[in-house]
């Protein structure tokens, strides 16, 4: 197994990196192979990465690299192009790259227009880029609103998050996700990440749609920060596709309790829906948009024949 395929297993098996974080390293390792490579073969290439999205069909902006990445190979016939193919994708990766990087310093300035955060007290979940790339804009400019940030259970990524926003210098409370209602009155408002953001709902870690209810009861705003890759019609995807991206398969049961006995049965699942009318809205690259005007930002899609979403094999 070369160096590409170790790393690819790797991402595959990570459970801990958000949609973006899964992204940032698949980018990173497909440069690197682009690079190193002597003789590409993009039919396995494909295939390599068919197997990927299988791994984390529910990442809207991982499938949103793969369909453009596919879609480059198709517009340009490089399927049996060996070094003219690297190097096209090469540069497809660069612009790429190029588009996406440095969004969520548009975001912050979005945020800080909808809300003034400097003696505020926010709650955080799981570990998601966006919301740390984000609050690194923010101590930037010496905004440090204080956190709490939850353990984010089974896989416990909101640890991963509470160190990196420490050491940026903010003030940062861990908490258990069963306790936030208890701290919930010392709370003004709640930042939440998003896998992918639908009509009428969002998808993000199990723990979102109870937090969102009780902000919004308790009449406190709520947001996703999220770039507009995870936008997504659904009218406008096969239905096939669109089960697959629903469809979230369960993970390892030993997560929750190992050795359970034989009569337990345990379900370990990441991810849930949240209803959009539980936001105050979604916060972009582009600006501030409330769910009701979600239908305005969505892109022109197209499918690339390259992508065998029915196809779920193991890598």
């Amino acid at each position: 197994m070369n160096n590409w395929e170790e790393k690819l297993k790797a991402i595959m098996h990570d459970n801990r990196s958000g949609s973006t974080g899964i992204l940032e390293k698949t980018l990173q390792a497909l440069q690197e192979h682009l690079r190193k490579s002597s003789s590409l073969q993009t039919g396995r290439l494909v295939d390599q990465l068919n197997r990927l999205f299988s791994a984390h069909s529910g990442m809207i902006v991982l499938f949103h690299f793969i369909n453009s990445f596919f879609l480059r190979i198709e517009d340009k016939a490089l399927m049996r192009k060996g070094d003219a193919a690297k190097e096209e994708l090469l540069s497809f990766l660069a612009e790429y790259l190029n588009q996406w990087q440095g969004i969520e310093q548009q975001i912050a300035e979005h945020l800080l227009e909808k809300e003034d955060l400097s003696r505020k007290t926010i709650l955080l979940h799981s570990n998601t880029a966006v919301v740390l790339k984000t609050l690194e804009v923010l101590s930037e400019k010496s905004v440090f609103p204080r956190i709490y940030q939850t353990i984010s259970y089974p896989a416990e990524e909101g640890k991963i998050q509470a160190e990196k926003l420490a050491e940026m210098g903010f003030m940062v409370r861990v908490i258990s996700d069963a306790s936030v209602a208890r701290f919930a009155d010392e709370m003004d408002l709640a930042l939440f990440g998003s896998d992918g953001i639908f009509t009428d709902h969002f998808v993000n870690k199990t723990g979102t749609h109870l937090y969102a209810r009780l902000f919004h009861d308790s009449g406190k705003a709520a947001y996703v920060l999220s770039d507009s890759r995870k936008l997504i019609n659904e009218k406008d995807l096969p239905p096939a596709l669109f089960e697959v991206l629903k469809t979230e398969e369960e993970k390892d049961a030993d997560e929750l309790w190992k050795n359970a006995a034989p009569n337990v049965r345990l379900l370990n699942f990441y991810f849930e829906d949240i209803p959009n009318d539980l936001l105050n809205g979604f916060i972009l690259e582009s600006g501030f948009v409330c769910g009701d005007a979600l239908a305005n930002h969505l892109r022109e899609f197209r499918l690339s024949e390259l992508f065998k979403f029915e196809e779920q094999a193991g890598f």
